[in-house]
């Protein structure tokens, strides 16, 4: 092979990376390889043969109708004059070239299999991440697409609230929320609030995979509980434990008892809040530990519900710590709640299920429906009084 057919097979080479798909890369290279690397394996004396058999065989196949592959590699005379230069002038060290050149292939063939192995785990994080996507779709649709109906709500059935407050409801004066958050199977949603000019409630229910609500209950395991809390072996309320320098139950005056430290167990909790546990247990270990200072009890801060935007307003607001109720808001007469409130829960444990329930949201202010109900709400007060 000349140094000229060099440049030919390595521009061929060359589109073959390129477009390896195109049918006449492909039919360059074989014919190439056929008149160029043959030779290599015939010895020098059995060359005219080896050339005598190819010009016997281009000759009969230049008779035959032409069809696509590698048939009629030979069209006319010229062509047959070609190849028998290359073969005349085969060099032997020319393969070597062409050898390289293979080996280059079949390097840039190998790299891009294992390139193709390294995509495959980043299409499957996109198609994962289209698929969260369209899920978080599918549940945010689900979630504002729930049924709310105002005569049968919370805050219109429940007769533990004022009669405005279920009048109002009732009036549909109530907002419908859809928010929640879910670790280890159990659940906190938030579904209706009732709002007046300054004060709020907001209904929340606490519920298992079942959608049944979490059981009242506690973990009072290595504390001394001074209040179980319970009544006809039921769960009324939150159990009460000993803490260091606790001292029993003494009478200082008629009606007046006077107590050592205890601490009660939260149904709703976190990390802070239940620090004092563990004083509470050390004083099982040894009851005779002088009473904690006020810096070992949680402060304001460590509480497991937050409503960072009104702290610093003379507002008051306490979520009650049951498996339903709600988030009480209320602030002076003259006080008007703003026109969206920022709620943020810290919680860790719920009741003896430790999780992460950490979440926050905003409850918009229907100023409207607050100015409605604040009319009822005098409404009713007024009736009141004048039964009285």
């Amino acid at each position: 092979m000349t140094a000229r057919w060099h440049y030919i097979i390595w521009f061929i080479l060359i589109v073959r990376l390129i477009l390896p798909w195109l049918p006449a890369s492909s039919y360059s290279i074989y014919s190439l390889f056929l008149t160029g690397f043959e030779p290599s394996y015939v010895k020098s004396e059995e060359k005219l043969k080896y050339g005598h058999t190819i010009i016997i065989l281009l000759e009969h196949n230049s008779n035959l109708y032409p069809v696509p592959g590698m048939a009629n590699l030979s069209e006319n005379k010229s062509m047959l004059k070609r190849r028998i230069i290359m073969i005349k002038k085969f060099n032997k060290r020319s393969y070597l070239w062409s050898a390289l050149g293979m080996a280059i292939v079949i390097g840039v063939s190998t790299f891009s299999l294992i390139y193709v192995k390294a995509e495959e785990p980043v299409n499957q994080v996109v198609k994962k991440n289209i698929e969260q996507k369209e899920s978080s779709k599918k549940e945010k649709l689900d979630k504002e697409s729930a049924p709310f109906n105002k005569d049968t709500s919370f805050f219109a059935t429940t007769n533990t609230f004022p009669i405005w407050v279920n009048r109002s409801a009732k009036e549909g004066l109530t907002t419908p929320l859809y928010e929640k958050i879910t670790s280890k199977g159990i659940t906190i949603s938030f579904d209706e609030m009732y709002v007046e000019k300054s004060r709020a409630y907001i209904h929340f229910r606490i519920e298992n995979k079942d959608g049944n609500l979490v059981p009242y209950e506690f973990d009072t395991s290595g504390l001394d509980i001074e209040e179980d809390g319970k009544e006809n072996g039921k769960q009324v309320t939150n159990p009460r434990y000993k803490l260091p320098g606790y001292k029993p139950k003494t009478q200082i005056k008629d009606g007046l008892f006077k107590t050592g430290p205890s601490a009660q167990i939260d149904y709703i909790s976190n990390e802070k809040l239940d620090s004092l546990l563990e004083h509470g247990k050390d004083y099982v270990k040894d009851n005779s530990l002088k009473e904690l200072p006020r810096e070992a009890y949680p402060n304001q801060e460590a509480d497991f519900i937050r409503l960072p935007d009104l702290d610093k307003e003379d507002i008051l607001y306490r979520m009650i710590d049951k498996p339903e109720g709600v988030i009480e808001i209320s602030g002076p007469n003259s006080y008007v709640l703003p026109d969206s409130i920022k709620i943020k829960l810290q919680i860790d444990r719920i009741g003896k299920t430790k999780g992460d329930w950490n979440y926050e949201f905003e409850a918009k202010v229907d100023q409207d429906k607050a100015a409605k109900a604040t009319e009822i709400m005098k409404e009713e007060s007024e009736k009141g009084s004048m039964k009285d």
